[in-house]
């Protein structure tokens, strides 16, 4: 097979899946079928709880014993946090964390 027959399977079989992902919850939930409770208290608590574990994903291996002492993550996870506070939007806080803490890694 060759590097553009594998490419081209690759992305029809991704394809698939990603329709067959995003239709699924229309066939169980479509209609006028009610949600359950348990469903929606997830699609309620979800979110919140990804960020968290992305955050903390994203911080593992910051050394806050040597310099800068995890200043660059701690000041740019603040920063998101307030504009995400004042602004409620989302992707102005995470276009200005990523420019804040890309910008903080090259100066200090």
């Amino acid at each position: 097979m060759t590097n553009f027959t594998y490419s081209v399977l690759a992305i029809v079989i991704v394809t698939i899946i990603t329709w067959f992902c995003r239709g699924v919850p229309f066939l169980i939930f479509g209609g006028n079928k009610k949600i359950p409770p348990m469903v929606t208290y997830l699609g309620t608590v979800l979110p919140s709880t990804v960020m968290v574990v992305l955050v903390l994903y994203g911080i593992r291996g910051t050394k806050f014993t040597a310099f800068p002492y995890g200043l660059v993550e701690l000041l740019s996870i603040g920063l998101i946090i307030v504009l995400q506070y004042t602004k409620r939007n989302t992707i102005l806080s995470i276009l200005a964390g990523t420019a804040c803490y890309m910008i903080l890694v090259r100066v200090l």
